[in-house]
């Protein structure tokens, strides 16, 4: 029945999509692009919806899902606009204080040096909370290759950091929440 089909399918969408979307927007780093990268992985996610075999997989679905979209999109686009901080920060970072905000800011600049794959897989894992299981069916690799690349995407942080640190005075933020996260 096409009704059943519609009604399972948003069910397990709601819960999700904000995930969906705050995936999307830590890839693309703009608000539009994400908007319409969640449009069109929820449109092939309905397509694809009787391939799923197991409900409870569904986010690992919709977020390989999306995870193919975007590098399509990137590959056909060669490259994104990363330049919309304010857009960013009203989507992703709500309710964070001024300094929280502005650690988040650096984490994002400092994400975009290291990469790719290490950097979804950081994202997917410690800002998302999803499991390395979960992560290894996204990325399509094993749990000890997802346990690697986020271990490896600290690592490249902690550098990043380290050296924004000896460079910064002693006015600036000293990147109070970031240390939780790498």
């Amino acid at each position: 029945m096409m009704g059943d089909k519609n009604d399972e399918f948003f069910m397990l969408l709601e819960p999700v999509l904000n995930d969906l979307e705050n995936f999307l927007l830590s890839l693309t780093r703009n608000r539009y692009s994400a908007r319409d990268l969640v449009n069109e992985t929820v449109l092939e996610a309905y397509k694809n919806f009787e391939n799923l075999k197991h409900k409870e997989a569904f986010l690992s679905f919709i977020l390989s899902i999306a995870r193919r979209m975007y590098w399509t999109a990137k590959k056909k686009e060669k490259r994104f606009n990363f330049t919309e901080r304010q857009q960013f920060d009203e989507l992703y970072a709500r309710n964070l204080s001024p300094e929280e905000l502005t650690d988040l800011n650096f984490l994002y600049d400092a994400l975009e040096k290291i990469n790719v794959v290490q950097k979804e897989a950081f994202i997917l894992g410690t800002i998302m909370g999803l499991s390395h299981k979960e992560i290894a069916k996204i990325q399509n690799t094993t749990i000890a290759n997802v346990k690697v690349r986020i271990f490896r995407a600290k690592r490249e942080l902690r550098k990043i950091f380290q050296n924004e640190k000896t460079e910064q005075s002693e006015n600036t933020p000293k990147f109070a929440k970031i240390g939780e996260l790498i």
